[in-house]
This record gives C-alpha cells, sequence and structure tokens, in this order.
C-alpha cells in the first residue's frame, strides 16, 4: 500500500462529524481530568490550633535576643571601640572594654580589675 491508497480508505472518516453524545462524552472526559500539579503548588490542611502555636513558637523565638546574651569571643574584624588605657603605677586599674556591632549593640564586653599590689 502506498499512500494514496491508504488517504482513500482513510477519507470518509475525514468528513464523519461525531455525534452529540460522543462530543459530550469527550467534553466531560477532558474536564474531569485532572492534570497533575506540582509540589509547590500542592495544599496542605494544617488544623488552626497547630497552626497558631507554630506561629506563637516562631514569635517567641525570633523575639528572644538568645544569641547576643551570651559571652561571644572578640572577633579579629571587629575592632574595639577604644583600646585600653595603660594602668598607672600608682593606683589599682579598673579596665573596660566593649565591642560593637551596627545593628546589635554590644557584642563583647571585658572588664579587669588589678588591684595594686602593696610592697
Amino acid at each position: 500500500m502506498n499512500d494514496d491508497e491508504l488517504k482513500e480508505l482513510f477519507e470518509p472518516l475525514r468528513t464523519q462529524e461525531p455525534t452529540g453524545e460522543m462530543r459530550a462524552a469527550n467534553r466531560d472526559a477532558v474536564l474531569g481530568a485532572s492534570p497533575v500539579t506540582p509540589w509547590w503548588r500542592r495544599t496542605v490542611e494544617v488544623p488552626l490550633p497547630v497552626a497558631l502555636a507554630t506561629a506563637a513558637g516562631l514569635v517567641i523565638a525570633v523575639s528572644r535576643p538568645t544569641a547576643l546574651s551570651t559571652p561571644i569571643a572578640p572577633a579579629e574584624s571587629i575592632p574595639a571601640v577604644a583600646p585600653a588605657p595603660e594602668p598607672t603605677p600608682i593606683a589599682d586599674s579598673y579596665v573596660e572594654s566593649r565591642q560593637y556591632l551596627p545593628g546589635f549593640g554590644v557584642v563583647y564586653r571585658e572588664v579587669s580589675y588589678q588591684p595594686q599590689e602593696t610592697r
């Protein structure tokens, strides 16, 4: 069989129109088929108490400054605001140094007290 013979055989099928029932069945099948949605577009049902508890936990966790309340070792890149003065040999020495981080405040504080030795 060549192409011309096949075209002659299929010619009556090209001119036929589907019946109304067939069109309705096809339309219902197309509309009823649900496409597979990607995972990022799918919805997940979460109970309201669980959602509220999670939101409250996140708010509490973000509002607590736990990272800044613990001492942090001084970083090489954060210079001290002012160098500590040399202790005077006459009196007791009290030295306080702080390191600041813009937007956070004091990130490291060191206080030292050295009483003068008596001879």
